[in-house]
């Protein structure tokens, strides 16, 4: 009971954008079994959330079907697509997540996806948003399993992803 906050962090080179490896090394990937809307769970991504100078960014949080986002993307670097994306082979591999995530945000910042990947709903990094840079941009940071999540996707707000204090 009560919301449980569930964060990550760049690495330990914080004057430039963290790498896809660097993220991944210091995070590994985290299975969720508990977050839910409904206690106001948060996903704090923000100290991944960085310009391609570096510097930190505020929150640009984004919902919605993949075709309605990428219908015109914006800088955003928080991005929670509501419905299911699947790869040539079933599940995206981090190639095809980060060709999706190229399509859905013109930043070229850091910045976060959830997304329902073929039925597992999945949270990735990626060091540089709006480029199709391959599968070395991106990095797989969370899983999360709890019951019912899929469906909860679309109730996921800019609340559920904090802004950093101060």
């Amino acid at each position: 009971t009560g919301a449980d906050v569930f964060s990550y962090e760049p690495g330990s080179n914080y004057l430039s954008v963290a790498t896809a490896a660097e993220v991944l090394t210091v995070n590994g990937t985290d299975t969720i079994t508990d977050f839910t809307t409904a206690q106001n769970d948060m996903l704090s991504v923000s100290s991944l959330l960085q310009a391609d100078t570096g510097f930190y960014e505020e929150r640009a949080f984004v919902s919605g079907t993949a075709a309605s986002i990428a219908a015109a993307p914006g800088n955003n670097n928080v991005i929670v697509v509501t419905n299911v994306q699947t790869g040539t082979g079933g599940s995206m591999t981090l190639a095809e997540v980060d060709a999706l995530i190229a399509t859905l945000s013109i930043s070229t910042g850091s910045g976060t996806l959830l997304v329902n990947n073929n039925g597992t709903v999945q949270l990735y990094y990626d060091s540089n948003l709006g480029n199709a840079g391959g599968a070395s941009d991106v990095a797989l940071i969370g899983i999360i399993t709890t019951p019912g999540i899929a469906a909860d996707l679309v109730n996921i707000t800019a609340a559920n992803i904090p802004e950093p204090a101060g």
